[in-house]
């Protein structure tokens, strides 16, 4: 499974391959902070140096949670929202 970066290009790629991406990003996320509330003491300290790793690379985790808070149907709708807009912007600079 792939992964995106903050540095991650989307050019080049089709709508469907970043929405793929987005889907797998937040499985992955979901996955984790399920599997991982379910660990001992051990794991939640684990956990909590990946979070603290992640926000120190200066991802949002608040942002991270409250979208995981949402359904799958709802974060591809917002995603596909972002997507659409982006695209709007790059044809819009190309005039």
């Amino acid at each position: 499974m792939r992964t995106m970066t903050p540095n991650h290009s989307v050019q080049g790629k089709t709508k469907a391959d970043i929405t793929r991406q987005s889907v797998e990003v937040s499985q992955q996320i979901v996955y984790t902070f399920n599997m991982t509330a379910k660990k001992s003491h051990k794991t939640v300290s684990a956990r909590t140096d990946r979070l603290k790793a992640a926000a120190d690379y200066g991802i949002d985790i608040g942002a991270l949670i409250e979208n995981i808070k949402r359904s799958p149907t709802e974060r591809i709708r917002r995603h596909n929202i972002a997507l659409n807009t982006i695209e709007e912007l790059r044809k819009a600079k190309q005039l």
